[in-house]
């Protein structure tokens, strides 16, 4: 059985690695497939998927976008993306420009505090990048100001922190019907960091399936195998198929690429259902 890793960060959005990297380091752990799964932009596919027909990896077009249920946060991972797609093309020029606007407030209160950052600065130091608070914390790291990105959110912009402002977001309807009209299939990421419980937890995937989302993320880093099987049985009792992956992000919070922590290991067919789905419901 080979295995797989298909939600990834790179540097087109909150990622340290280069997509082209992203996809060597797969090949040197013998992956034979990821998805690269940026926050809000599809920017880093392309050059991802032309370095893995040169390595031999299969690389799945993707995006992870961060939408509202209830006052929650949710992540909904989209895959197969397509280039040319105008709905989810506008949705992700939103996305962008709700970025740049909470940066901008964001930095606003920082410099009114007295740290030294401008919005300028932010844009010429991660250049075509989807930038957000991680890109934040890592400027003011490279000056000294404060000593890692965690450090930063925990004290400086996390929630409830001093300089954290809310983000506005797409309703779950709202993004899971931009990634139908794509094409792509779409799964709720990490289930189990909502806080959701008991009929909470039903409530949740009552909505996600009215919503047409019809996967679930049941391998992930931080899960055992108890946790995962609960949701692999979860999906199974929503009508939904299960999906996986690291949710890598390069040097920043210490999951490693297609292992996670360590026993994270998803399994090639995960990948071949999905396809299966998309050529049967899409």
């Amino acid at each position: 059985m080979d295995f797989i890793d298909l939600h990834i960060h790179t540097n087109a959005s909150d990622g340290t690695d280069s997509p082209a990297r992203v996809v060597e380091k797969a090949r040197e752990l013998g992956l034979a497939a990821i998805a690269i799964t940026d926050h809000d932009t599809i920017a880093g596919v392309e050059e991802a998927q032309a370095r893995g027909r040169e390595l031999g990896v299969e690389v799945v077009s993707g995006v992870e976008l961060a939408v509202d249920y209830y006052g929650r946060e949710l992540h909904l991972l989209g895959y197969f993306v397509p280039k040319n797609a105008p709905g989810l093309e506008r949705l992700l020029a939103e996305a962008a420009e709700q970025r740049a606007e909470r940066n901008g407030r964001i930095i606003a209160l920082l410099r009114q505090a007295g740290y030294p950052i401008s919005l300028e600065e932010l844009q010429q130091s991660f250049p075509g990048q989807s930038l957000g608070r991680p890109h934040i914390c890592t400027l003011l790291v490279r000056k000294g100001v404060i000593p890692s990105v965690q450090e930063g959110f925990k004290t400086l912009v996390g929630a409830g922190k001093p300089y954290y402002v809310p983000r506005k977001r797409f309703s779950l309807g709202t993004a899971a019907a931009a990634l139908r009209e794509a094409g792509a299939v779409s799964s709720l990421a990490h289930p189990y960091k909502y806080g959701c419980e008991g009929m909470q937890m039903n409530a949740l995937m009552q909505n996600v399936r009215c919503c047409g989302v019809a996967h679930l993320e049941a391998f992930y880093s931080d899960y055992d195998k108890e946790q995962t099987q609960e949701l692999r049985d979860t999906a199974r009792e929503w009508g939904m198929d299960v999906t996986g992956g690291s949710d890598y992000h390069g040097e920043n919070r210490g999951v490693q690429l297609g292992v996670g922590r360590g026993g994270l290991r998803v399994p090639d067919w995960v990948l071949e259902d999905m396809k299966s789905y998309r050529a049967e419901e899409l």
